[in-house]
């Protein structure tokens, strides 16, 4: 998979490749749902890590270091990563696990487990 995606970032250079044609060219479903995850969130990362790190020293949730290793000690499955949603201050932790991803949301405000979905 590794070498699919190196080749495709080389022919990316000789003319424009869409994120959706890189995602085609990937052999597996997964490989190509974390790509788009990671193409879309990216531009965000850094606007969000401001928003949680004012709100944070505010006072007005926990720190999302604290929280996200809670929540890894107690779901099984691997990581795939999390979001903050800053209207209802909730982070939502991305697991994958038996091939279904798992969506475990968490009130910043208290630490707290608030829903538990699984996306098919």
């Amino acid at each position: 998979m590794a070498d699919d995606i190196h080749n495709l970032f080389s022919a990316a250079t000789a003319y424009l490749v869409t994120p959706f044609d890189m995602c085609r060219a990937m052999r597996n479903r997964l490989s190509c749902f974390l790509f788009l995850m990671l193409v879309v969130a990216t531009p965000v990362v850094a606007g969000v890590e401001n928003q949680v790190k004012d709100l944070v020293e505010a006072g007005e949730i926990m720190p999302f270091e604290g929280i996200r290793n809670r929540v890894l000690a107690e779901v099984r499955g691997d990581y795939i990563g999390a979001e903050f949603d800053a209207a209802t201050r909730t982070y939502r932790f991305r697991f994958l696990t038996n091939g279904n991803v798992i969506n475990v949301d968490v009130n910043a405000r208290t630490g707290q487990k608030t829903n538990r979905t699984r996306n098919y």
